[in-house]
């Protein structure tokens, strides 16, 4: 048996707890419990790449861990709304 404790404040393994796209239970549970929202707003949850686009060579390099878009729910056509 393997008594190891690994801790989730390190990138890689909250990466690994949390950004499992085939499980998102963990990452659900965590944001409610950090997060005061709606339970409606984990009902569309998905993983994305954090890695901004940079629209000039010169840009810094931008990661967003977290991007809360309660207007971009798909609607019935499957097209996302607030989008523009």
């Amino acid at each position: 048996m393997n008594d190891t404790f690994y801790y989730a404040s390190n990138d890689a393994m909250f990466k690994r707890i949390f950004g499992d796209e085939r499980d998102i239970g963990p990452l659900v549970a965590f944001l409610q419990a950090a997060l005061d929202l709606p339970p409606e707003d984990y009902a569309e949850l998905s993983l994305v790449n954090p890695i901004l686009a940079r629209d000039n060579p010169d840009d810094k390099l931008g990661i967003l861990d977290v991007r809360h878009c309660p207007s971009c729910r798909k609607t019935e056509t499957g097209r996302r709304s607030g989008t523009g």
